[in-house]
């Protein structure tokens, strides 16, 4: 099926990870495997437990998380189960819509049919430069976290290993979301701008009146069927979106007040107070991780919008 291979890679990768089930077509129906319904609770409880573990590792350390301190003494106990958690309902959101995400893309398919049969050329939307952007920039921020670690600690720490690891996990999930998502939303946009480009050629053509309506009915049809599969999309990334968002909105606001207290430097100010490094770099990759999601979403509705 086109849609399946025109997600490329990144396809593999949310499969692995449990993002996005393992598909089979049977008899020209697509529909998820058996070794993929097991493999989605498979994925659901190892991310559980690992939920599970970090829990047990941070409510019972004390003080051992307070690597990056602001004035008020506040430690990463409570961002770092915040992580976890934001991940969890990312992976298990993803995995219970899984039924819904195969029904999207077995409607795509059918259009797809369609599409080809009616001479349309179907380009594949990739996102391989945005994700080595994104990986890089994630290794920088892993490597910020580090350096502050190493100058703020006498010596390193397992729970510091622990800490970094959440952060690593998190920023790979939910890289891995935005891009299944964009990849996602971008062949769909692709899809409509076609026929939002065909559709307004014969509406301005000379074509004999009873052709040019039949030809009107199709795209329209067209469009409304792709209409519904936005729809679905929305309503299946909405759990998962909004946990993501969530996370994101409490990192900026945190890390946003640590950075202004670091440039304002008020009274009772100490240099193993002097976190902006690692601030900014949080600042800055979910700003991009937002923005990743946000202007996939903007040039949907933007193409969708041109077709009411």
């Amino acid at each position: 099926m086109k849609i399946i291979n025109d997600m490329g890679s990144i396809r593999l990768v949310g499969q692995i990870f449990g993002l996005i089930p393992y598909y089979e077509c049977v008899r020209g129906e697509l529909r998820i495997s058996i070794f993929g319904k097991y493999y989605t609770y498979i994925i659901n409880t190892i991310f559980l437990l690992i939920s599970l573990l970090v829990y047990l590792i941070v409510t019972k350390s004390g003080d051992e998380f307070n690597v990056f301190r602001n004035l008020r003494g506040a430690d990463q106990s409570t961002e770092v189960l915040f992580s976890i958690i934001s991940t969890v309902v990312i992976i298990v959101a993803c995995a219970s819509n899984t039924q819904r995400n195969c029904d999207i893309m077995r409607e795509i398919g059918k259009l797809d049919e369609l599409l080809l049969a009616k001479g349309f050329i179907l380009h594949r939307y990739s996102c391989h430069i945005l994700s080595t952007i994104l990986a890089l920039i994630s290794f920088y921020m892993l490597g910020t976290a580090y350096y502050y670690m190493q100058l703020l600690s006498s010596h390193f720490h397992y729970h510091q290993l622990v800490l970094l690891n959440i952060y690593g996990l998190q920023l790979f999930i939910s890289n891995l979301y935005a891009l299944c998502l964009r990849v996602l939303l971008g062949n769909i946009r692709q899809r409509i701008h076609l026929v939002n480009a065909e559709l307004e050629f014969v509406t301005k053509s000379d074509l004999d009146v009873e052709h040019n309506w039949r030809q009107m009915s199709l795209f329209i049809e067209l469009l409304c069927k792709f209409r519904y599969i936005t729809d679905k999309v929305n309503t299946s990334n909405g759990i998962a979106l909004f946990s993501y968002m969530s996370f994101a909105f409490c990192m900026l606001t945190n890390q946003s007040f640590m950075a202004f207290m670091t440039i304002v430097k008020p009274q009772g100010y100490e240099e193993k107070y002097d976190i902006l490094g690692v601030s900014l770099a949080w600042i800055f990759v979910e700003l991009v991780t937002i923005l990743v999601i946000c202007s996939a979403c903007d040039d949907l509705s933007s193409e969708i919008r041109k077709a009411t």
